[in-house]
């Protein structure tokens, strides 16, 4: 599949920032997305849910700040994004139970032209079939999570059936956290070979969980990364009430890092 995401970032480094959508508010976020629209390649929102499973304190108060007042919804975060037209492949992170609420293909067909990418981290691959059935019909890449647990056969199972980017988990447990970036290596060089071996199309390889900043960048994409994902460090600034610019700012000198570390590698 190939659409404004797999377009956006092939062949190069790319920093993806993630912010939990309506935190604090929809207002602040659609302020957010602009102003990292102009400093990323591309963007993943957080659909807050009561429940979640891979967020770690942070970005779980996020998604608790997200739901108070006017609890913010899957239509909601559709709607903003439709408003916005962000010049910038946009990604969803949702747990499958406010997909299934929302109605599957109704969810593909509302995102599509909208939405580039949804990850659902709660959904096996095994249990995904009908997700990606109507991700495809609609032109929305199905993003699967590849953690340092994951067993060879069932790595090359995710890398056949991931489309947009695959999503390398850099350490176990939840979101937030530090990174041993010595078995990150390990992680990323086994994907690359199972990729090989199996002589699969080849999608870009981006890092997340633990990442924060611009020497955590440089050492994701020296590990052998494609791009990282930052996303507590975003959404503390958020929580400490930073202005949009001081986000930009941020985003900037992690961009940097990824720049930085491709002309090493190009060299």
């Amino acid at each position: 599949m190939r659409n404004r995401l797999t377009e956006r970032l092939e062949g190069k480094k790319s920093l993806v920032a993630y912010i939990m959508a309506g935190d604090p508010t929809l207002e602040k976020t659609a302020e957010y997305v602009q102003v990292l629209s102009r400093e990323v390649d591309a963007l993943e929102l957080g659909i807050p849910f009561s429940d979640p499973i891979a967020d770690g304190p942070v970005i779980q108060h996020a998604g608790q700040r997200a739901l108070r007042g006017h609890p913010t919804t899957v239509a909601d975060i559709l709607s903003l994004l439709k408003d916005l037209q962000a010049d910038v492949p946009t990604v969803l992170m949702s747990y499958y139970n406010l997909i299934y609420r929302y109605g599957v293909s109704k969810f593909a067909r509302d995102a599509r032209d909208i939405v580039d990418g949804i990850i659902v981290p709660d959904l096996p691959l095994e249990e995904a079939s009908e997700l990606r059935r109507h991700c495809n019909n609609n032109n929305v890449c199905n993003i699967f999570l590849i953690a340092p647990t994951t067993s060879s056969e069932r790595m090359a199972e995710i890398l056949k059936s991931t489309s947009g980017f695959a999503y390398i988990v850099s350490r176990l447990g939840v979101t937030g956290g530090t990174t041993d970036y010595a078995h990150l290596r390990g992680l990323v060089d086994r994907v690359k070979s199972i990729e090989s071996r199996y002589e699969l199309l080849k999608v870009p390889k981006l890092v997340g969980f633990g990442i924060s900043k611009p020497l955590d960048v440089e050492a994701a994409i020296s590990a052998g990364a494609d791009g990282a994902i930052v996303g507590s460090a975003f959404v503390k600034e958020i929580e400490n009430g930073a202005p949009p610019h001081n986000l930009a700012h941020m985003a900037r000198s992690l961009k940097k890092a990824t720049l930085k570390q491709f002309a090493e590698v190009e060299t």
